[in-house]
């Protein structure tokens, strides 16, 4: 990227305003006193909170939206510097919100980083306390009477693949009253 640097406005002693409105008329030469007049504030504004070359970016962006919307500018509104000014701070907020949104990506060729990640899985004994725990379940389920296991079968097996349970007063064949406290 190229270092900004104030252009010399060529002598030019027309106001801000007066440049403006030469511009809005068409007269591309009328950018140049503008950009030599307020690169390096704009340029400044954008380099305390982005790097080098996003700020530059930054004061591009700024006066090309200068000359695309110079007829948008109304000095009756107020003068020229605090409109740029806010044009370049709208667009360093916009590239702060950009990069904040990316996700911050880190460099890691030896996978050092991969290695301080946690296992999804779980750890051994654990899988096996989760494994030991659910047979206990099922051999308890089994011991229960019929009606009373299938309904315990239906909900659990239903909960198991991710599903709403049944009422088990559906499985059983008993009064909704007799399972006002379900679950237990």
């Amino acid at each position: 990227m190229r270092a900004v640097h104030a252009v010399p406005d060529g002598g030019d002693s027309a106001s801000d305003e007066q440049l403006m409105a030469r511009l809005a008329a068409g007269d591309a030469d009328a950018l140049g006193p503008l950009y030599g007049r307020y690169a390096s504030r704009i340029f400044g504004l954008a380099a305390q909170t982005l790097d080098r070359a996003a700020a530059e970016e930054i004061v591009q962006e700024v006066f090309l939206a200068v000359w695309r919307k110079a007829d948008t500018f109304a000095p009756a509104r107020g003068p020229f510097r605090p409109w740029a000014m806010r044009i370049a701070h709208l667009r360093v907020l916009n590239e702060l919100r950009r990069r904040g949104r990316r996700p911050q990506l880190e460099r890691d060729p030896d996978g050092l980083h991969l290695l301080t990640l946690p296992d999804p899985e779980p750890l051994p004994d654990e899988a096996a306390w989760t494994a030991q725990r659910r047979d206990a379940l099922w051999r308890a389920l089994h011991d229960l009477p019929s009606p009373q296991r299938r309904a315990l079968e239906v909900v659990l097996g239903r909960a198991e693949l991710g599903q709403d349970p049944v009422e088990p007063q559906v499985w059983v064949g008993r009064p909704s009253r007799y399972w006002s406290r379900w679950p237990p």
